[in-house]
């Protein structure tokens, strides 16, 4: 029930895991398989990002990408990609998942697991898809699952498109459910959770647990998942030999079956190894990259402007760009998806200076000769499991505000540059912007993209994944934390920050209906979709 090998690993490590087990009784070789949530080398945007491009076919063909960059050096799988619809504005990992439309999701989720996966079933060049985390962590997080009989409807659609394109392999994550199986364990080692997703939604797949402590695999074991995962089996808590005697010998066989059948599906007996030589010469070729620098472009979301956009500067004239995350690449993804300066990508800084460079147009970090435009460029910076601000604060820290507000105060144009993983309060300075132009989680091409946009190379497209609050209070109480009783937001139904009850109802009865949510309740600061489509100032 192991067989797997949690990386993702250098070339020349994995290389050699995949020659040991060779040399084992049985020679089965692992699949490989990382947290490459956003791309192997070449790192895309992550979903909640294409979710603000909603291109379909390019999404097939980024998770394309990391499959052939995969390939070149063995490894077989990823932990991706997330089958999850944010709907709780706290949630910390919402900026991994497909958004805040359900359907946008599942779109993007067929999408990607056809590209990873090489077609619509696993093959012998597939990338093994993991889907994750069930049952859906966006209603609620990683603490607890708090959907009910109907929203539950909702944050179902995209597993249920996963499976529709062919994915064999989900995730349990470690939320349990108060509906599914209430007062119980995490999802991966509740069987009331995962015979939902056999019965209800009819999997016949693997199940493949989060990171575990091996004490943990008895459990889980027993609950119905298939793949221990994370876990060291040789760990001084764990034998075996009791695994073996508290597992019964159907539900072993029942899982290795499972993982035997998906690996000669995968051809790995036949074709285990890649090239750890010269494979990684092929990573982050140009074609890659420029699918990389496409998503980015299209992602871009412009939410306001006064005019200053697309810059139009004389020869000779200065900009400052500032701000914390004008010279942050890693703040373009998430561990463990890379800003990769090693290949030639440039953080937001170097791409306005050299996109600014081709009109003579002269740029300053934070201080410069009479600027004629700031670009101040903040945001929170990279995190994955736990926010990197305090999650009950989703709004600019006081340094941050103070650089918008010192060039305001200057009477200096502004554009606000801002990386955005999740939905935060911007009121305090929305109408200190002359325009706003939001880049989410972009990808290691995040900078070239939005400095071609800046100067007006093309026009924007993204929308907004998620409704923006108009204050704090639309999340939670005066003070609250992040639990259920101080929650403003319902954690399981989209489009509702400051709505009514009528319109909660609403949102539900269309959900238990099986209709098409309309994205237009509530009383948010932007709303989901927003995002400029033109030149024109607004």
């Amino acid at each position: 029930m192991s067989g797997w090998h949690f990386g993702p690993a250098q070339p020349a490590d994995l290389n050699q895991v995949l020659l040991s087990t060779a040399a084992t009784r049985l020679g089965i070789p692992p699949v490989s398989a990382g947290d490459t949530t956003a791309g192997y080398q070449t790192t895309y945007p992550l979903q909640s990002t294409l979710a603000a491009g909603k291109d379909y076919p390019l999404d097939y063909k980024l998770g394309d990408m990391q499959r052939k960059e995969e390939l070149e050096v063995g490894a077989r799988g990823t932990l991706s990609p997330l089958a999850e619809v944010g709907t709780k504005v706290l949630y910390p990992r919402i900026q991994e998942g497909g958004g805040e439309n359900a359907d946008v999701a599942a779109a993007q989720l067929r999408a990607l697991v056809a590209g990873l996966q090489g077609g619509p079933e696993l093959n012998p060049g597939s990338v093994l898809a993991t889907v994750k985390h069930w049952p859906g962590e966006g209603a609620g997080g990683e603490a607890g699952i708090v959907y009910d009989a109907v929203s539950i409807k909702y944050h179902m659609i995209p597993f249920r498109a996963a499976m529709e394109a062919g994915a064999v392999n989900i995730m349990p994550g470690y939320a349990g459910s108060s509906y599914l199986d209430p007062g119980g364990p995490g999802a991966g080692d509740s069987a009331k959770i995962l015979t939902y997703l056999r019965q209800n939604l009819g999997y016949t797949g693997l199940i493949t647990t989060d990171w575990l402590p091996s004490t943990a695999w008895i459990n889980a074991a027993n609950a119905g998942s298939d793949v221990m995962g994370g876990a060291d089996p040789g760990a001084a808590d764990f034998t075996m030999a009791s695994f073996q005697q508290q597992v019964p010998l159907a539900r072993i066989n029942d899982a290795v079956t499972r993982i035997l059948k998906l690996k000669f599906e995968l051809g790995i007996f036949d074709h285990p190894y890649g090239d750890p030589v010269n494979g990684p010469y092929r990573f982050h070729q140009p074609s890659y990259t420029a699918l990389a620098n496409q998503a980015a472009r299209e992602s871009d979301t412009v939410l306001k402007n006064n005019g200053v956009l697309p810059v139009k500067l004389k020869a000779g004239d200065n900009i400052v760009v500032a701000g914390p995350r004008a010279t942050d690449g890693a703040a373009c993804c998430i561990w463990s998806s890379y800003f990769h300066p090693d290949y030639g990508s440039l953080d937001m800084l170097d791409a306005i200076k050299a996109r600014a460079a081709t009109a003579g147009v002269n740029v300053y970090q934070d201080t410069g000769p009479a600027p004629k435009l700031a670009i101040v460029n903040v945001g929170e910076p990279s995190y994955t499991h736990a926010t990197n601000w305090p999650d009950t604060q989703p709004y600019l820290p006081a340094d941050q505000l103070a650089l918008i507000q010192n060039f305001k105060n200057q009477g200096i144009p502004v554009v606000v540059v801002l990386t955005l993983p999740r939905p935060i309060v911007m009121s305090d300075w929305n109408n200190l912007a002359d325009a706003i132009v939001v880049t989410y989680r972009g990808g290691e091409e995040v900078g070239p993209a939005t400095a071609s946009l800046l100067f007006g190379d093309f026009t924007p497209r993204g929308k907004l994944p998620w409704q923006m609050p108009r204050s704090l209070d639309q999340v939670l109480k005066p003070g609250g934390g992040d639990n259920q009783a101080d929650a403003n937001e319902a954690w399981d139904l989209p489009y509702d920050l400051g709505a009514t009850a009528a319109e909660r109802a609403d949102i539900r009865a269309k959900i238990d209906a099986g209709q098409t949510v309309p994205t237009t309740y509530g009383n948010p600061l932007y709303a989901y979709g927003a995002g400029l489509t033109s030149w024109a100032t607004g």
